[in-house]
């Protein structure tokens, strides 16, 4: 009973590590994110500056997308690893979906910048 019950506590232990890698992804480039290298290239005739940041937010490697630095009314997007928004900031309309972003998310790395 007890090895049953060490198997049933080392199974659900392996469950938990499996979701949170699903979280991550290893980004060093926008290459590493098809979307994100879609996203740069269809900008890349734009004469605004703009940068990509990878960050750490709540457990989760999300990626910053800033396309007009300095832009009043420009958006600021998070997303995460698959392409998909989670927060977005900025635009006319002042907004701030992840309240805690900028005081909770770790800046880790600038993958690109013009």
């Amino acid at each position: 009973m007890r090895i049953a019950l060490l198997v049933l506590a080392a199974a659900l232990g392996l469950a938990g590590c499996k979701e949170e890698v699903k979280k991550t992804c290893r980004v060093n480039s926008p290459r590493d994110l098809p979307w994100l290298q879609r996203m740069i290239d269809a900008d890349s005739a734009s004469r605004e500056r703009g940068e990509v940041v990878r960050y750490a937010y709540k457990g989760e490697t999300v990626i910053l997308v800033d396309r007009c630095l300095n832009c009043p009314d420009g958006a600021v997007v998070v997303y995460n690893c698959r392409g998909e928004e989670m927060c977005i900031f900025g635009t006319i309309a002042g907004l701030e979906t992840c309240p805690d972003f900028f005081s909770v998310a770790v800046r880790e790395e600038v993958l690109w910048s013009r």
